[in-house]
């Protein structure tokens, strides 16, 4: 089923996970729950850049990344820079891991590991709590 914007294109998604294996499985749950992957990005750095070439509705964002942009500082600028939202995903939610996530004004956050039915209740939450700011298709 396709999960749609409120424009009735699909919900755009942009996966940033620096462990290969992981988001492989995340592309294919994401894809198979309807929505579209609009890249894969294994580190925050690639993450900005994906979302100022892409511009995503949405992006899933591991916290522990490679590079100097580490999953939460990834989202902040990419909320700053072009207004996107993050939903994060981290096998860390330490205090002032959760800290930074509400100072950066993340969707929400999700504990590894996870199921794919935490995931898809994250995702349909987030395309509820964005509404009408969806809508297209992922720029190339």
């Amino acid at each position: 089923m396709q999960q749609e914007s409120g424009h009735g294109d699909p919900m755009r998604v942009l996966i940033v996970e620096d462990e290969a294996i992981t988001a492989l499985h995340l592309e294919s749950l994401v894809s198979q729950l309807g929505y579209e992957v609009c890249s894969v990005e294994a580190t925050g750095e690639g993450a900005v850049a994906a979302a100022a070439a892409h511009k995503p509705d949405l992006v899933l964002m591991d916290v522990r990344l490679a590079g100097e942009l580490d999953g939460i500082a990834a989202a902040c600028q990419i909320r700053r820079q072009f207004g996107i939202p993050s939903l994060l995903v981290t096998a860390y939610s330490d205090d002032r891991t959760k800290q930074r996530a509400e100072h950066c004004k993340t969707m929400g956050m999700l504990s590894k590991p996870y199921t794919a039915t935490q995931v898809e209740q994250m995702l349909a939450r987030a395309t509820t709590a964005l509404g009408g700011e969806m809508g297209g298709t992922c720029e190339a």
